[in-house]
């Protein structure tokens, strides 16, 4: 999902590291949108700001590691293309 946001609102084009995007929703309201309970999206997200690949705060997502998220997405390509249209592509 995180991915997916990032690639609304960079329109498609490549994401470079360290790159911020303000979000409309808060934890509490991507935690529902994925199915999963605040506290277990909370821990997915510590995982990943210790991995170093995103940050969220106060409505604002820091990208770090944009290779690191696509594959934690199963996105071959960092033009930001969701995993259905490359798949698409591949015939």
């Amino acid at each position: 999902m995180l991915w997916r946001l990032a690639v609304k609102v960079q329109r498609g084009g490549p994401i470079a590291p360290n790159t911020a995007i303000k979000l409309p929703l808060t934890q509490r309201h991507m935690a529902d949108a994925t199915g999963l309970t605040s506290i277990h999206f909370n821990r997915i997200i510590r995982r990943l700001r210790e991995q170093g690949v995103v940050r969220l705060s106060r409505k604002t997502m820091v990208i770090e590691d944009p290779r690191a998220l696509a594959a934690i997405a199963c996105v071959d390509d960092l033009q930001a293309a969701p995993l259905e249209e490359q798949l698409r592509r591949r015939g």
